[in-house]
């Protein structure tokens, strides 16, 4: 029977915590209202592409450019 160790990973709050600051700095390309909330819940910056309708109380991205040439350019980072 195997001794049963101890785990030395880091518990999932602790990694969130570490991960905190680079999700800050993420940007986020989602097409739905849910991939847009779930992003912005983690704290990354958010992209919406596509046509999909959105409801009044559905959560609002940082970014909905018009077209997918002014996406590339805010993805790249020529826009914060």
């Amino acid at each position: 029977m195997k001794k049963r160790t101890q785990s030395r990973a880091p518990t999932g709050y602790l990694r969130t915590v570490s991960a905190e600051p680079l999700l800050k700095q993420s940007l986020t390309v989602g097409d739905r209202p849910a991939d847009i909330g779930a992003c912005r819940a983690a704290g990354c910056r958010t992209l919406r592409l596509g046509n999909v309708d959105w409801g009044e109380s559905d959560p609002r991205p940082d970014f909905e450019p018009p077209q997918l040439a002014r996406a590339a350019e805010i993805i790249l980072g020529n826009e914060r």
